[in-house]
């Protein structure tokens, strides 16, 4: 509840993980928000993955923490639409 609204359909979103995110997920948001109609759209955290940066072991294929940063806000732009 944000001041005296509430709320009955909220879209939670959690665990994107940009820019490794799975190709389908943002096509997936849309359709969710499209068929429940939400009164509220939240996004949980971990939008964006930060592997480049993370004590977890990572791949040298993986974007250098420059270029993930950079991919990860296109994929956060896209989801703002």
């Amino acid at each position: 509840m944000a001041g005296n609204k509430v709320y009955k359909r909220i879209l939670c979103i959690t665990d994107l993980h940009a820019p490794y995110n799975h190709p389908n997920s943002l096509e997936f948001i849309r359709r969710c928000n499209k068929a429940f109609k939400p009164d509220c759209v939240v996004n949980m955290g971990d939008e964006l993955d930060f592997s480049a940066s993370s004590y977890h072991e990572s791949s040298t294929e993986l974007y250098n923490p420059a270029r993930e940063l950079e991919e990860g806000k296109k994929i956060i732009k896209e989801l703002e639409k």
